[in-house]
């Protein structure tokens, strides 16, 4: 069975722990920045089959990412991306609804987004 890989874009220390622990325990390869540019770098440089991105970054923010992984020609421009934050501007869901693949409000169970991620991986 191929991995796939997971793009975990989350600058809260705790939630990273704990979802990497949740998705490697699920069968998927875990990779994670807390930083915007890097996760831009990242996507230029791998093929990811989901990105989990945090729309409130320390450094950056997750529209940045998805506008930047969706232009044309772009090793990630079809990859599913889900979006968590704990708060949502409601402009900035309507600016990126149609380049995202679901949203989920923090705090999360973490069984819901293993589901969504799954479904969206084809596991």
């Amino acid at each position: 069975m191929v991995m796939k890989y997971i793009l975990l874009v989350e600058d809260e220390e705790e939630l990273v722990e704990l979802l990497s622990i949740a998705l490697k325990d699920s069968g998927y390869r875990v990779l994670t920045t807390p930083r915007a540019p890097q996760a831009l770098m990242m996507c230029m440089n791998q093929k990811f089959d989901c990105i989990v991105l945090d729309i409130k970054l320390a450094q950056g923010t997750g529209d940045l990412i998805v506008d930047g992984i969706r232009k044309p020609k772009h090793l990630n421009e079809k990859t599913p991306v889900i979006i968590t934050s704990g708060y949502l501007d409601q402009d900035l869901v309507r600016n990126i609804a149609g380049k995202i693949h679901g949203v989920v409000v923090k705090p999360f169970d973490t069984e819901n987004l293993l589901q969504r991620i799954a479904v969206l991986c084809g596991k």
